[in-house]
């Protein structure tokens, strides 16, 4: 059984006040969360060159390969400001790829491409082989992946310019988030 799990939780919040009565002042808040988490598993069960018997009722013969790889992720980011604000929330969540550089991974999420680096599957297997089996009642021969991600993501950018004249403001956020799962399961008998 491989229980291999991530659980992130990255939080960013950036506030300024200031600036003027007459709208001359400057107030500027910036904010911003980067994630990346990343799980590379596997779960092998193997009966090889061997001899097995059961007896009796419920002599069953199991080979069980389980891999319940587990991504738990919120990121989330906050700015507000009485003038300019600019918030940026970056997660990449992975389960089966082999860890990547973060500006490629952004690059290729911008481009909107999925594949975000080399293949590494989480993968399960469950194998006899070259074996001789007797078993009084049955063989299960079970390959279980349930490999999975929940994430959050979020981006709140905020800006009330308030002044007796001539105020202004700007809000700018940004959010970017790749969730990929790359996993196989295999149970056989040769």
């Amino acid at each position: 059984t491989e229980d291999a799990v991530i659980r992130s939780l990255v939080d960013g919040e950036t506030a300024s006040s200031g600036g003027s009565a007459f709208g001359k002042g400057t107030s500027l808040a910036v904010s911003g969360v980067i994630a990346a988490n990343n799980v590379v598993s596997s779960a092998d069960a193997i009966i090889e060159d061997s001899d097995i018997t059961t007896t009796g009722a419920g002599a069953d013969i199991d080979v069980l390969a389980t891999n319940t790889s587990f991504i738990n992720a919120r990121n989330i980011s906050s700015t507000s400001t009485g003038d300019t604000a600019v918030t940026g929330t970056v997660a990449f969540n992975t389960i089966g790829w082999a860890a990547q550089n973060l500006l490629f991974k952004t690059v290729n999420t911008l481009l909107g491409q999925t594949a975000i680096g080399t293949e590494q599957p989480a993968r399960t297997g469950a194998t006899i082989v070259d074996s001789t089996i007797s078993a009084a009642d049955a063989v299960n021969v079970t390959a279980d992946n349930s490999a999975k991600i929940q994430a959050t993501i979020g981006n709140k950018t905020d800006s009330q310019a308030a002044a007796l004249t001539g105020a202004s403001g700007m809000a700018v956020g940004l959010a970017i988030t790749t969730n990929l799962v790359n996993s196989d399961a295999e149970a056989k008998i040769h």
